[in-house]
Parts: C-alpha cells; structure tokens; sequence
C-alpha cells in the first residue's frame, strides 16, 4: 500500500517529496520529485499575504477581499464599520451586495463584474453602505484587482463619509426649501452680490419689473432704477 508523501529538506537546500510503496516482492518503490521552485513560490505567497495582513489591519480605512463577489476577508476597520462582531462573523456573508443598500446592488455587482473582467474605468464610488443591523453608512470605495491566496480577487477600501454626506444633503435640503420660497414669494426678490450683478431674481420681481430673469441675471441692478438713482447706487455698496 502507497504510503503517505514524506516532504524532506536537503542541507544544499533542495526540497523532495517522496513517495513510497510496498511492493509485491517486499521490496520498495520509492519515487521522489524536486519542489523546491514550488515550496519557494508557496512560502513567498505566505510572507507576501501576512505583510499585507499587517499593513491593512492597522489601517484606519476599512478593506475587504471578495472574489466572485464573495467576501474572503475584512480588516478590523472594516468589520467595526459595516457592525460585524468579527472577521468570521462577517464572512457569513455570501455576497458584497449585502453590504450595500437595495438601491445600489445592481451598481455595485455590476462594477464588481467589470472590474473582475479587466475594464478599466474609476475605481472611485460614493455609495451608501448597509450595516449588520439595517443602519446606513455613507462611504467612499475605491476598487482594485489583486492576487489572494495564488487567486484573482478585488480589493475594495471603504472611507466612511457619512457626516460629510449627511452635511451636504442637509444643505440640498435647505436650499430646495429656500428656492420654493423664493420663487413662491407674492413680493419681488433680488439678490444681488457685492458688486451690484444679479444673482437671482423671482417671478414677482419679473411681474413687478417687466423683465424675464434672464433679461437680468448677470446685469448690474441699477438697470431696475431711475437713472439718477442708478447712478448712485453702486456708492451705496462701499
């Protein structure tokens, strides 16, 4: 019966796996191959794989490994930011479209299929994240093929932009309630800038004025004024 493959370590640094078997006549049949390239490749991918370990679990920025869009791994960044409890827990996880909300699977699994084809294109995306317990995060991902485990995978760095996200949105916010405000206004409204142009100018100021707004926009406001007036106005502004 074959024996199970011995690996020995030559001092000239040469490395074998040897086979063994029994024969029929008691003798033994031994056949050895040369790995020695092989176990150099293998163990080069190990040091190779645990200086990234290193690099990326101190890193601030979460990181993840998918392959196939299968998550493979998660630094610690990343596993606090999406609520995990830990790198194993999150690997339960069988696809990256459910770190995402519903809204932006189809982008993001679309990306990732390109990405894993060769297209080149932005690796940058804002897109909001889904965490463990259902809660959003707004991140900032950038995207590149690398090699794990001697296979093709994604490497996928997330920034959480949240705040900065929730800030910007606010103020769209404002402002669209500013404009319906402005434009709804019964009385005429002007904004001019600090040197007399119209920035803006509303559908009552229209009515009032007997211009369109892109008659004025742009346009110094002591057109609007009688001539001694307008003359004048400019000196008011200093």
């Amino acid at each position: 019966n074959p024996r199970e493959p011995i690996i020995y370590h030559r001092r000239d640094g040469v490395t074998s796996l040897i086979y063994e078997q029994r024969l029929e006549d008691g003798s033994t049949a031994t056949i050895g191959h040369d790995i020695t390239d092989a176990e150099a490749a293998r163990e080069a991918r190990r040091e190779s794989e645990a200086l990234y370990r290193d690099l990326v679990e101190g890193s601030l920025q979460g990181m993840m490994v998918h392959r196939g869009q299968v998550p493979v791994y998660a630094n610690e960044a990343f596993i606090r930011m999406f609520g995990y409890e830990s790198l194993e827990d999150l690997l339960r996880v069988r696809s990256i479209g459910d770190f995402v909300h519903h809204d932006d699977v189809d982008r993001v699994i679309s990306r990732a299929m390109r990405r894993s084809a060769g297209e080149d294109f932005s690796p940058l995306a804002e897109l909001r994240g889904l965490r463990k317990d259902g809660g959003n995060v707004w991140i900032l991902t950038s995207a590149r093929s690398i090699q794990w485990q001697g296979e093709a995978a994604i490497q996928v760095t997330a920034i959480d932009i949240t705040d900065r996200k929730e800030a910007e949105l606010a103020n769209e916010r404002t402002e669209t309630r500013f404009r319906a405000f402005f434009e709804n206004a019964q009385t005429g409204n002007i904004v001019i800038d600090s040197s007399g142009t119209v920035a803006d100018f509303n559908s009552a100021a229209a009515t009032i004025f007997g211009y369109g707004a892109d008659e004025v926009i742009g346009r110094n406001v002591s057109m609007l004024m009688a001539s001694h007036d307008g003359e004048r106005h400019d000196d008011y502004l200093k």
